[in-house]
């Protein structure tokens, strides 16, 4: 009994700093979302823009 009793407490500790930490994740990663999808939009736009000496992009060409 007094092992069922140790295994709750810890299993429930564990719960909670896992919750805290998912918490923290994505609170981080909330702020950072707008500048990772700028930049993704940034590479995507340069991507698309023809390189001198080239007609198309690569990721253009069929």
């Amino acid at each position: 009994m007094l092992r069922s009793y140790f295994h709750r407490f810890f299993a429930w500790k564990t719960h909670l700093l896992g919750t805290y930490f998912l918490h923290q994740c994505q609170s981080v990663f909330h702020q950072l979302l707008p500048y990772i999808l700028v930049n993704i939009a940034i590479d995507i736009i340069d991507l698309n823009q023809p390189k001198p000496g080239r007609e198309k992009s690569p990721i253009l060409l069929n």
